[in-house]
């Protein structure tokens, strides 16, 4: 399997997201990243109309509800300093707010892609943990993500 990855290409300048053991520009540690994927189901996007007074309800479609993309991740650092620099790479996504392409790690990707805000669920889950004297350090982290314009093909999202 993959692992999944936002903006691999590094466009605008942005490091990519990937949490794989020893990523970040090398500043995960070797052992200890990991991802959980979770894909939203399509729904659609409806416009109801219940006029006052009425009986009945008008349901229209008017085509494919965003679909929600959330990372899991298990962030483990050497240091506490590449630990904020990991988490300053996802928080410029937060005020970046373009679009990017994002792999699944399951083989799917989609070009229209953007990293939620803490309002919609993103942000670090629970207290950082020192974890040896050394200064090894972890932080759980969930990563909310839209795909704006999501697709019924295959191989996409």
């Amino acid at each position: 399997m993959a692992t999944a990855v936002f903006n691999n290409a590094e466009t605008n300048g942005l490091a990519k997201l990937l949490f794989e053991n020893g990523g970040m520009s090398g500043n995960l540690s070797t052992t200890g990243n990991t991802v959980n994927v979770t894909v939203a189901a399509l729904e659609a996007a409806v416009l109801e109309a219940h006029p006052a007074g009425a009986d009945w309800t008008s349901l229209r479609k008017l085509g494919v509800a965003k679909r929600r993309v959330t990372w899991d991740v298990k962030l483990k650092a050497d240091s506490n300093a590449e630990l904020i620099a990991v988490e300053l790479a996802i928080e410029t996504y937060i005020d970046d707010f373009r679009t990017y392409v994002i792999t699944d790690g399951f083989g799917r990707s989609n070009d229209h892609v953007v990293l939620l805000p803490a309002a919609a669920g993103t942000g670090p889950v629970g207290k950082r943990i020192s974890t040896t004297p050394v200064g090894t350090v972890i932080q759980y982290w969930r990563l909310v993500f839209a795909v704006l314009w999501p697709s019924v093909e295959a191989g996409k999202l």
